[in-house]
């Protein structure tokens, strides 16, 4: 999303430019996806990135933290005006449940996936859509947000070979329990599950638990776990 960056200097300090006042932006709608300016700022602390999208698929509006989630999930080779291939699907996933109908009609049709950015970051992408507006045109609107542990670990076993058991002990490891209590809650000994923990160690390649939770759930950095 190279044209995200190129613009943003050039957007900052205007109240008519992309970014406007509150930090969003609005894209021509002659322009393809990418063809638009950043909004300025960084999105650490501006919580999820938002975008949404005509019923041709154009970006219409996005916020600052949507920026560098796109910037993040970009897929190498791929033109800068591209959306990464993981916002898409989930439009599609969105798209194919609204096509075939929902088995539940309780059940929200939207898509919902997750992705790892190229920092190590994962994200949960969804995908929704809009009331009509005056012409019966629905807007697409994606929800960008850092994935909760509890929905990366079921990617886990594909991406290391973890086994059940390693699964459930990394889950309570990443909410900050000890060996003990993790111990307790499962049933089985602390020896046990450091055994676990020993065994996913080797599978993701790192040595300590600091390590591993950190490369699985913390961005590939230690900086967000305590001690």
């Amino acid at each position: 999303m190279a044209a995200l960056t190129d613009r943003a200097s050039a957007s900052s300090g205007s109240n008519g430019a992309a970014g406007g006042p509150g930090g969003n932006g609005a894209s021509d709608p002659s322009t393809g996806p990418g063809a638009f300016g950043a909004a300025p700022g960084s999105a650490e602390g501006d919580g999820p990135g938002i975008l949404v999208l005509d019923s041709r698929g154009r970006i219409q509006t996005w916020n600052r933290a949507a920026v560098h989630c796109l910037e993040d999930l970009a897929d190498e080779g791929r033109g800068g005006d591209a959306l990464p291939y993981a916002v898409g699907s989930a439009v599609s996933r969105m798209g194919h449940r609204i096509a075939r109908g929902a088995a539940d009609p309780s059940e929200p049709l939207d898509g919902r996936i997750r992705a790892r950015g190229r920092s190590g970051r994962w994200y949960a992408i969804q995908a929704s859509l809009s009331e009509p507006d005056a012409q019966g045109a629905c807007s697409t609107i994606v929800l960008i947000e850092p994935a909760r542990p509890a929905e990366i670990v079921p990617i886990l076993t594909r991406l290391y070979g973890l086994t059940p058991r390693e699964r459930e002990v990394l889950a309570l490891a990443a909410k900050g329990r000890s060996t003990k209590r993790i111990a307790r809650e499962l049933g089985i000994s602390s020896y046990t599950v450091q055994e676990h923990v020993g065994n996913a160690c080797r599978k993701v390649g790192v040595r300590t638990r600091r390590e591993l939770l950190a490369k699985l759930f913390f961005d590939g950095s230690a900086s967000g776990l305590g001690h």
